[in-house]
């Protein structure tokens, strides 16, 4: 158990979690638990393997007897992940003080998770949450700094000079998204990123 156990610890798409994963092979078949080796197993897991609660492990051993055994294990990852104080409104702002770090087994959840409280904070709610919830990617979105129909400022910089024009959104946007906004002047539609509220960068 131990040497599966750091095997599976190693693997680079654990990498960030090795001290937290716990190795289980309670469902190991008598017979394995019979072979001889004389030499550490060679371990290896499919080559496309990904981060799941149930692996096989490939066992191999040359001398005295060379033999071949899949071992079924099952792998958790209790991880402190960010969830939720209290109960969250739709459309709510995220706050720190309504956040709390949670150990929770990552592999049973497939929405994604954030694992700093930091960057939660100042994301709205895309549905109601409730207590003790963990936040995903599917549950909170970044603010929108532009709503689609406002008067935005257009800017473009370039060493030794910026120009500045009006435009009108014609998509939400939240930080670092990239929206289309209709030129006040020349009607003509461009293509820009929001780098803070009712701002649009244009890069030529």
């Amino acid at each position: 158990l131990p040497a599966i156990t750091y095997f599976i610890q190693s693997r680079p798409f654990l990498e960030k979690y090795s001290s937290y994963v716990t190795v289980n092979l309670s469902n190991i078949n008598t017979k394995t638990t019979e072979l001889v080796c004389m030499h550490q197993p060679d371990l290896s897991l499919a080559s496309n393997a990904v981060l799941k609660s149930r692996l096989i492990v490939r066992a191999e051993c040359s001398y005295p007897k060379a033999w071949k055994q899949r071992i079924p294990v099952q792998v958790s990852i209790h991880y402190p992940i960010v969830t939720t104080q209290q109960p969250l409104q739709r459309g709510e702002p995220i706050k720190s003080e309504q956040l709390v770090l949670r150990s929770v087994d990552i592999l049973t959840l497939h929405d994604g998770f954030f694992d700093k409280i930091e960057d939660t904070v100042g994301q709205i709610t895309k549905q109601a949450i409730p207590a003790g919830r963990w936040l995903s990617p599917r549950n909170i979105e970044a603010a929108k700094l532009i709503k689609q129909g406002e008067f935005v400022s257009v800017f473009t910089q370039q060493p030794g000079f910026e120009v500045k024009t009006q435009g009108k959104a014609l998509s939400d946007g939240a930080l670092g998204a990239r929206i289309k906004v209709e030129n006040l002047s020349s009607k003509q539609i461009v293509e820009g990123v929001v780098t803070a509220p009712q701002q649009v960068e244009v890069f030529l």
